[in-house]
């Protein structure tokens, strides 16, 4: 399933924060939204050097977060989700710029990021 905005992961409860890359509670981590993609507007929080992304199994050495306090915030939460085994919804980013095209018309513009659900994902410590 592909949605073309945040607001649509909020609206269908695949990802119910519209700013954040990760939503997690005392629970711990609901959804997690990846991005293969640099820095820069739609880019993940989730940096791809810090996510090493199989397809089926994603290995997370550090969040690229803000600071070391929400670092700490996001791997207790993790925690939490692999002691209760409750899995964790995955949505990839994908599309991007598209190769130029002639004419400098509206079709030249980059291709608009889409987000891509991927369904759950459960927790183990490595």
């Amino acid at each position: 399933r592909t949605l073309e905005r945040r607001a649509e992961l909020a609206i269908s409860g695949i990802h119910r924060h519209f700013l954040a890359d990760v939503c997690h509670t005392v629970l711990g981590v609901e959804s997690l939204i990846l991005s293969s993609h640099g820095a820069g507007p739609g880019a993940s929080a989730v940096k791809p050097s810090f996510c090493d992304d199989f397809g089926e199994r994603l290995l997370l050495g550090s969040w690229a977060l803000a600071g070391a306090e929400q670092d700490g915030v996001c791997h207790r939460a993790l925690d939490a989700n692999c002691k209760s085994r409750l899995p964790i919804r995955v949505v990839r980013v994908v599309g991007g710029a598209n190769p130029a095209r002639s004419g400098g018309s509206a079709s030249s513009a980059p291709a608009a990021r889409r987000f891509r659900y991927d369904g759950v994902y459960v927790v183990l410590r490595r």
